[in-house]
Formats: structure tokens, sequence, C-alpha cells
């Protein structure tokens, strides 16, 4: 399973968050470019209740649920809200507040790549997971 981290772009007094979970055209540090319509196929035979949201790609830390995942033209896009009746959530939803945790990670099995030089291109997946993350790999997250 793959990793790709980015950031969190807004997050309400209720849990909810939108941000990118993985942007288009970008290099990350793992050497991994994601290019548009990677995620057309899973999400078109996915439905969002199938893609949990973990913490820190933890099966045991399930602390929330995704309201809404989407391709755009500039990545991945989602809205999620954080189980606020969950201990261990709210701690996690001060760390999001207070900006300590702001990366978003997607965890995917490759299914269609290319290796170019350094880098893996990878055109399509089979997303898993997006993760809240504390050290986010992707550093141009696209601002909205």
């Amino acid at each position: 399973m793959v990793k790709l981290n980015l950031e969190i772009k807004s997050l309400d007094k209720n849990g909810v968050f939108d941000g990118y979970a993985s942007v288009f055209n970008v290099v990350d540090l793992h050497g991994d470019i994601v290019k548009q319509g990677s995620f057309a196929h899973c999400l078109k035979h996915s439905h969002v209740d199938n893609i949990k949201m973990l913490f820190d790609h933890d099966p045991s830390l399930q602390i929330g649920k995704w309201l809404s995942i989407m391709e755009d033209d500039c990545g991945l896009l989602v809205q999620g809200i954080v189980n606020m009746r969950n201990p261990f959530s709210q701690k996690i939803y001060l760390l999001m507040k207070n900006k300590m945790v702001s990366g978003l990670s997607i965890g995917f099995i490759p299914i269609i790549t290319m290796k170019d030089k350094c880098v893996r291109k990878i055109f399509q997946v089979d997303l898993k997971e997006i993760s809240i993350v504390r050290n986010p790999a992707n550093q141009r997250a696209c601002l909205f």
C-alpha cells in the first residue's frame, strides 16, 4: 500500500473538514506522481462509506467518516467529519484545530503505473483508506 500525504484545508467546530487527499502531477517525497483520472475507476465502483478515515493508517483508529470524495482538476477533493463522540477522535480534532496535525494521506493499491527515471507515474489506483497524518510527504497541496 502506498501513502501520499497532503494538507487539511478547513475545519469547523463540528469536526467537518475539507482538503485534498491527493494532488495531481506533483512528485511527492516517495517519488510518486498521481495522474488525473487515477481515482475515476475506483470512485465509480466504490461507495464513499467503503473508504475508511483512519489516523496514521492504523486500522484500529477509525476516527470519523468521509462525506464526499471526488476528483476535480487539482486532485482528490475530500470532505470528512471527525467523530466528536469518541475521546481519541476529539484529541485528533484538537491537534487538527491547532495545526499540530495537518496532513491527509491516501492508502491505495497501484493498479496502472509507469516508471519514468526516478519517479513512478500512477494512472489508476484502488483506494483503500484516507488517513489524517502528522507528517505530509506532498509539499504542494492546492488551496481552495
